[in-house]
């Protein structure tokens, strides 16, 4: 996931990004309230590859983006409230 928090984002450029980043594999874009702007989910099979899609958005978007942060998920844990199924 990348955070992003941007200097002017307004409908025309959140819906830029968006599109933007449906086309490079995003599998969510989420506009959020608080500390951050934006949320884009990348799902990749590689590190090297995270890491270029972000440095191309950032790039795309430079003039956008003020500040981001990137958190990595690399286990997702399922927890199953009905252990007792028969």
């Amino acid at each position: 996931m990348e955070y992003i928090r941007t200097k002017n984002l307004d409908t025309k450029t959140e819906k830029k990004i968006s599109e933007y980043c449906k086309q490079k594999s995003a599998i969510q874009f989420l506009k959020l309230i608080g500390s951050w702007d934006v949320e884009i989910e990348l799902e990749t099979n590689t590190e090297d590859v995270l890491y270029a899609l972000i440095t191309e958005i950032r790039s795309e978007f430079s003039g956008i983006i003020r500040d981001y942060d990137v958190l990595k998920i690399m286990k997702h844990y399922k927890y199953n409230f009905y252990p007792f199924e028969e």
